[in-house]
C-alpha cells in the first residue's frame, strides 16, 4: 500500500471525525489505491502443481470475490465512496487488527468475505450527509432522550390494581372530559 493511500485510509478510519472524502480524492486517489490493495491482498503465490482440490476451490472463490469487488466498486462507486468506506478503510489498513490474517488461503477467503459485506452495498457516502447541530438552537439532540412520555389509560381496558398503575390520572381525566 502506498503512503498516500495509507494516509487517506487512516483519516477515513479515524473515529473522532465524520467520515467524508472529496469526490476528486475518491476518484483519483482512494478508489485506484483500494482496487490495487484488493488485488495485492487477493493474489495467491501457491504453485498449481501442489494444490489440493479444496485449495483449488478456495483459489477460484478468491478470484471471483476479487473481480466482483473490483467490478462493484468501479460500477457503483466511480463517483462517490460507499457509505461503508470507514469499515473498508479499517479492514484494508490492518486486517490482522480487525481479526483477519492473510497468511493462508482460507484466511484470505475469510478476509474477502468480510470485505464483501462492506463493499457490496448500494448507497454512497454523499447520500447520507453529516448532520450538524448549532449550539444556539433551542432544541437539542438530548431533549428527546430525557423526555418521558405520559401514559394514558385506554378507555376499554380494565386495571385490576390501581396502586400499581403507571398511568397519569390527570391525563386520563382530561381525556374523558
Amino acid at each position: 500500500m502506498n503512503e498516500q493511500l495509507h494516509k487517506t485510509l487512516k483519516s477515513l478510519a479515524s473515529s473522532d471525525q465524520a467520515c467524508t472524502i472529496d469526490e476528486d480524492d475518491w476518484k483519483n486517489k482512494a478508489l485506484p489505491g483500494i482496487l490495487e490493495s484488493i488485488e495485492q491482498i487477493g493474489s495467491t503465490s501457491i504453485e498449481t502443481k501442489q494444490v489440493s482440490p479444496s485449495d483449488q476451490e478456495a483459489i477460484k472463490k478468491l478470484e471471483r470475490s476479487k473481480s466482483r469487488l473490483a467490478s462493484h466498486l468501479k460500477t457503483h462507486f466511480g463517483a462517490a465512496a460507499p457509505f461503508t468506506i470507514r469499515r473498508i478503510a479499517e479492514l484494508l489498513l490492518d486486517p490482522k487488527k480487525e481479526g483477519y490474517a492473510s497468511n493462508t488461503l482460507q484466511e484470505k477467503v475469510k478476509f474477502f468475505n468480510a470485505l464483501s459485506k462492506s463493499v457490496l452495498v448500494s448507497s454512497a457516502l454523499n447520500e447520507f450527509p453529516v448532520e450538524t447541530f448549532n449550539a444556539n438552537d433551542n432544541a437539542s439532540a438530548s431533549d428527546d432522550v430525557n423526555s418521558v412520555d405520559k401514559m394514558v389509560r385506554i378507555p376499554w381496558s380494565k386495571q385490576s390494581d390501581e396502586k400499581d398503575s403507571v398511568f397519569d390520572p390527570n391525563l386520563s381525566n382530561e381525556e374523558s372530559k
